[in-house]
């Protein structure tokens, strides 16, 4: 429905042009070209305004892929392989609302952990966010990390109701 005073101008024009032709002496032509006239230029003026106000409307950003996080190429490195979803095994539950979707994560090797010496730490810039999950990534993790090849992960998912972190994980390679 269009706003109210575009609707009482109209009305205000049809009135206006239902007068002048019941005058002999009045061309109603001109005068309902006019009208025609000021009724687009009201329309034109009316959509002009408030343009301001939208640019600095809130709009919630486009989540975007996380692919995108993921570099073709490190240096002369040029992405092989890529891990999605890989699940973060969590320590201590951190506060996951202060964690960023798509931020960066680094893995380091914990030889000395008592419980599993091929543990390998998850960290988001110093804070440790958990383990990987033992199995094929983590065998994938070390082989590129003896080799001292890049690694590129980032954040793809935070569930806070079930408390999980997942990543993807580039790997990369000589060309």
């Amino acid at each position: 429905m269009k706003d109210k005073s575009s609707v009482i101008l109209i009305a205000i024009f049809v009135v206006i042009g239902v007068i002048a032709t019941r005058f002999e002496q009045v061309n109603s032509v001109p005068l309902i070209i006019g009208l025609i006239i000021l009724y687009l230029g009201f329309i034109l003026y009316k959509k002009g305004q408030g343009k301001e106000p939208n640019l600095i409307r809130k709009i919630k950003p486009l989540e975007k892929r996380v692919e995108e996080y993921i570099p073709n190429k490190i240096g002369k490195y040029i992405l092989t392989k890529g891990i999605k979803d890989s699940k973060v095994i969590l320590t201590d539950t951190p506060d996951l609302s202060k964690i960023k979707k798509f931020s960066k994560l680094k893995f380091v090797p914990e030889p000395d952990n008592k419980d599993d010496n091929a543990a390998i730490k998850v960290m988001l810039e110093d804070m440790q966010l958990g383990y990987v999950e033992k199995g094929k990534t983590r065998d994938m993790i070390h082989e590129w990390l003896n080799k001292n090849e890049p690694i590129h992960a980032v954040i793809s998912d935070i569930d806070q109701n079930e408390k999980k972190i997942l990543c993807y994980i580039g790997f990369y390679g000589n060309a």
